[in-house]
């Protein structure tokens, strides 16, 4: 797996008081498969990994600003660049991952994901 990869999935999930970050549910590694399924999707992963390593001493090493500014460029790039592409998959994959796992749900108020059923929690 791509170095990169877990600490740009904690940047968007990361631990708080109540829930652990996302790589600690293994979101970062079910990425990475599904990732591998595909030449495509690996090479998305890896180039776009490759890029955000290539700050400072890696992406890991960065303060949590100069993170978000990579990550806050990426959600604003043109659609056309890997980059792009990459903030948008990611997330959506990280989020669906990560919210469907009991853990995540600590401090909700209801002990279920609140899809696909919807938010009517009655």
């Amino acid at each position: 797996m791509p170095v990169a990869l877990s600490p740009f999935i904690d940047h968007l999930i990361p631990a708080d008081e109540l829930s652990p970050a996302a790589s600690a549910l293994g979101v970062a590694q079910r990425i990475w498969n599904d990732a591998m399924a595909t030449p495509d999707g690996r090479m998305l992963v890896e180039r776009v990994c490759q890029w955000l390593d290539q700050y400072g001493e890696g992406f890991a090493s960065l303060d949590d600003s100069e993170r978000e500014v990579l990550v806050r460029w990426m959600s604003q790039a043109p659609w056309e660049s890997p980059q792009r592409r990459f903030f948008h998959l990611v997330r959506e994959q990280a989020f669906t991952l990560y919210y469907t796992q009991p853990a995540a749900l600590k401090g909700f108020p209801f002990d279920r994901p609140p899809q696909p059923m919807g938010f009517a929690l009655d």
